[in-house]
Formats: structure tokens, C-alpha cells, sequence
């Protein structure tokens, strides 16, 4: 019988949590859909990023690509398992594209194609994930890790699952400087004040879940709250203490 299971996709600075249904199958299973993404990167003078991104997952016996992240298992051990993972992180920033004239002046802070290691364990207590990843697209960039708690307030497989989760992310010294540092150069173009930040922690709670329509068809969806570290809202870049982010995912299984 086809079962779903929780599947998470990781994403930058916003360090969000989300549900996906997919095969826990040992067969090979393909899926197919849309979905659409709404990234706060919490920028002064720019809205949420909006994507609506293409749903194409393989399941294989340890190979598998669900939508933006592609993974190969390194034991067979499924209730606590290593994996190698690749993802694309839809976190940029946009100075042409921003109301704020005088962020306007600095430079563009590009897409992550982040690479690194997976660990996941579940039991009856529920789900717990930790992640260690670095920008594979530039090495300077930084990294991240994070941490996450997951409750699922269905305990049995059945065609629904829904709970909150719980994110501790760190983000490496590095990593901050380049979404949310201010250059010498920078501050001469723009007026703003030279930003050099340290490291930094920051907090998520999320609310999601999914419905299975039947074997084929299923939904998803997803909120996360982060609440931001002093690094982050200190710099001249940044409006608010927290950002909000959405995921909603509908897939059909080949």
C-alpha cells in the first residue's frame, strides 16, 4: 500500500520546514505538479519573492530529486538515516528591483545551490532533522545548519497529516555578510552605514501538512514564522523582526 511520509525542503536564511507526500515504497515512483513559493528575505524596500516552481520528484531505492532538492541516502536504515543532499535555495537579493533608493546602489545577492549533509530520525515522538550545508555556487557565501522538531498530530498513515514544527537555524558569519552585509564600496555608493555581522541564530515555527485525494492526487501546504537574530534586523538592509513564508505543492503520482 502506498504510505506518504514527511519530506522537508530547506531553505536559506528563512530556514523553513515543509511537508511533501512521497513514496515510501522501495519501487521506483515518479510524481508530477506545480507549487508555488513565497520567500520573505525580510529586505527593506522589497516584497516577498513569489515562484511558482515545477513539481517533479523520482523516488528510487536510495537516488531520489523531490522538486528542489536531489539526495542519495548512505544507509538503508529509513527510521534514522545519513543523506547527501542538493537544493536550490530561492532566497536573492534584487537592487534593481527594490523601492529603496538608496538600496538600489548595492550589489545583487544571488540564488544558493547548497550541498552538504542530512540527518533524519522519527519515531512515536515524532520527527527530528538536522542539516550542515555550504553554497556550492560560492564557498565565500557561508553556511548554514539547522535543526528541526517535527510533531505530526496524525500518528498512523492514513491520506492526511498535519502539525507544527520548530527550527533552530545557524548562520555562519559569512553567510550573513554577504545577504545582509554593507561594503566600504557599498556605503560610498549608497549612504548607508559599512554592516559587518557575526554569526547568527534564528528561530522558526511552522504549520503544515498534506491531503491525499487518493493514490494519485495530493496537496500540500505549508506557513513558517522566523523570527530573526539582532545580526539580521541590525542591518541597514533589513525592516522587520520576523518574515513569513509559504509553501503550497500539488502533485500527481505517475
Amino acid at each position: 500500500m502506498y504510505q506518504p511520509k514527511p519530506y522537508y525542503i530547506s531553505l536559506p536564511a528563512i530556514v523553513m520546514a515543509c511537508l511533501f507526500s512521497v513514496s515510501a515504497s522501495a519501487q521506483d515512483r515518479w510524481s508530477v505538479g506545480a507549487g508555488m513559493i513565497s520567500a520573505d528575505a525580510n529586505y527593506r524596500g522589497q516584497t516577498s519573492d513569489v515562484f511558482v516552481v515545477p513539481a517533479i520528484s523520482y523516488e528510487g531505492e536510495r537516488l531520489y530529486f523531490r522538486g528542489i532538492e536531489l539526495g542519495y541516502n548512505l544507509n538503508d536504515d529509513r527510521r534514522s538515516q545519513w543523506t547527501w543532499v542538493a537544493s536550490w535555495a530561492p532566497f536573492r537579493f534584487k537592487p534593481a528591483e527594490n523601492d529603496d533608493l538608496a538600496l538600489q546602489q548595492l550589489d545583487r545577492r544571488n540564488f544558493r545551490i547548497e550541498t552538504g549533509l542530512s540527518y533524519r530520525t522519527f519515531g512515536r515522538w515524532g520527527e527530528f532533522r538536522g542539516q550542515a550545508l555550504l553554497n556550492a555556487r560560492n564557498l565565500s557565501s557561508g553556511e548554514r545548519g539547522s535543526l528541526t522538531y517535527t510533531f505530526p498530530l496524525s500518528r498512523q498513515p492514513q491520506n492526511w497529516q498535519f502539525g507544527p514544527s520548530l527550527t533552530l537555524a545557524y548562520l555562519s558569519g559569512r553567510y550573513i555578510d554577504y545577504y545582509y552585509g554593507v561594503s566600504n564600496e557599498e556605503a560610498v555608493r549608497s549612504g548607508l552605514p559599512v554592516y559587518e555581522a557575526s554569526a547568527a541564530w534564528n528561530t522558526s515555527l511552522g504549520l503544515g501538512g498534506f491531503y491525499r485525494f487518493n493514490d494519485r492526487w495530493s496537496v500540500f501546504g505549508n506557513l513558517t514564522r522566523t523570527f530573526v537574530d539582532s545580526e539580521i534586523r541590525n542591518s541597514p538592509m533589513t525592516e522587520d523582526r520576523n518574515s513569513r513564508n509559504i509553501i503550497i505543492f500539488v502533485t500527481y503520482r505517475l
